[in-house]
């Protein structure tokens, strides 16, 4: 439930996330003038930033707890996840990391694709944040 109500929020915040984005994209392209426009930009992208890093790290928290409460045996656990993005060795491990119950697996594999977003928009608004610094010089 905590992870199905995580996705639900990131869903919301990403598409906060993605109007401060049109917005700094909007002053970078002109159509607001004066710095104090550029300075609110600047200060609406940095707050987008922050919602994504908190939101990532209440992701992060609620998986761990998922992992708690499941009660899985370390003797269970495939040691640390394959190194690249073999499908094969990723499903090897899977199969081994994880209980047989495919609902878990599920949610085990949301939460990865999550966490795999909040990080492409992280780097995106350090762009951005970082490109706007560098217009306004």
């Amino acid at each position: 439930v905590a992870a199905t109500e995580a996705a639900a929020t990131e869903v919301a915040a990403a598409r906060t996330t993605e109007e401060t984005a049109s917005v700094a994209a909007s002053v970078a392209l002109g159509k607001s003038a004066g710095g104090a426009a550029q300075a609110r930009t600047a200060a609406a992208a940095a707050a987008g930033e922050s919602n994504v890093l908190k939101l990532s790290k209440a992701v992060a928290d609620d998986f761990a707890r998922l992992c708690a409460s499941q009660d899985w045996p370390s003797e269970h656990m495939a040691g640390p996840p394959p190194d690249g993005t073999d499908p094969t060795a990723i499903s090897m491990w899977l199969g081994a990391a994880l209980p047989a119950d495919n609902e878990r697996k599920h949610m085990w594999l949301l939460t990865q694709d999550t966490a795999e977003r909040l990080r492409s928009q992280r780097e995106w608004l350090a762009w951005a944040v970082e490109h706007l610094a560098s217009k306004s010089k």
